[in-house]
């Protein structure tokens, strides 16, 4: 028997259980720990370890080292028969409790970035700034924003970007999570006399425009956020078709630190992976800039074009 019969054998028997099944099902589009997945399949720690180490040797996920703690998600390095394969994976349902416990493992993730600006306030700029400041990327995501009327902008932080906004566009609006930075935005926008609807909420708030923006923003905040693919298509929901989505954020990397110093959830992204992310949510990339930092940090700015609005 062939070598590559046999290797195929292997890796078929590694994913022919329910459960793994499952593992690899949930972990499509989001990275989970150990401890959060036993508790979402509710199984213990050694045993789900066990699985895990399994899928992750026959290439089924890849893992990734946050801090103390080790992450898996499926691995986007397939060919076309793993492809297919996902794909019917992706269609089977998942049980009741599964869907509950994932959204609790969203509403965790979610709480401790949250906490973290609500109790770092205006200390937050500060600590940021270890990685990078707003001075280091404003000029090439300005240079990335396409004409129009209205734009979106997702985690304005202090609102350093809307002096930016408000010499090209007439609507105006920005969403935080955290109300210490609304209260921020809302201050400079007084001072410097931007006319600006400045919110509490998320990408997935309810506004007369949503839908119909004309541009969205986020500047680094995707590694702030839970469930990235589910912050783009929230993106999504609020542009109108042809809408333009610029994001800008942090590269892959491996400094454990900003997880604690900087409320990080994720650390950065791999820029491929992002435009497949997108892709599923119909956004196609059509620019792309990438600005090396001497303290190591590398920043990509992406341009996206919405193709479709995703269906619901």
């Amino acid at each position: 028997m062939s070598n590559a019969t046999q290797s195929l054998a292997k890796q078929l028997k590694a994913i022919a259980d329910p459960l793994r099944l499952s593992i690899v099902r949930v972990t499509a589009v989001r990275a989970f720990g150990v401890v959060e997945l036993a508790e979402i399949f509710d199984v213990g720690q050694p045993s789900m370890s066990h699985h895990l180490k399994k899928l992750a040797s026959e290439g089924w996920l890849v893992t990734r080292r946050e801090g103390n703690s080790i992450y898996y998600r499926r691995s986007t390095d397939i060919n076309p028969f793993k492809a297919a394969l996902f794909t019917q994976i992706d269609e089977l349902p998942l049980d009741d409790s599964v869907t509950r416990q994932l959204d609790a493992a969203n509403t965790k993730r979610q709480e401790r970035s949250q906490a973290f600006f609500e109790q770092s306030g205006h200390a937050v700029s500060q600590q940021t700034e270890l990685v990078a400041s707003f001075t280091d990327y404003d000029d090439i995501v300005a240079a990335m924003l396409p004409a129009g009327e209205s734009v979106i902008e997702i985690g304005p932080g202090q609102g350093e970007f809307l002096t930016v906004l408000a010499e090209r566009y007439k609507d105006i609006v920005a969403v935080d999570l955290s109300s210490a930075m609304v209260e921020a935005c809302l201050n400079r926008a007084a001072n410097h006399g931007i006319k600006a609807r400045i919110k509490e909420g998320g990408a997935d708030i309810k506004l007369p425009q949503s839908g119909h923006f004309d541009v969205a923003i986020s500047n680094m905040v995707l590694h702030h956020v839970p469930d990235p693919q589910k912050f783009i298509s929230q993106i999504a929901s609020q542009l109108r078709k042809d809408g333009i989505w610029v994001v800008c954020d942090l590269v892959a990397h491996e400094q454990n630190w900003t997880l604690d110093a900087c409320g990080d959830l994720w650390l950065g992204f791999d820029e491929n992976t992002l435009e497949q992310w997108a892709q599923h949510h119909q956004f196609h990339l059509q620019r792309r800039d990438c600005i090396a930092l001497n303290n190591g940090f590398n920043i990509f700015v992406h341009r996206y074009r919405l193709e479709d609005k995703p269906t619901t």
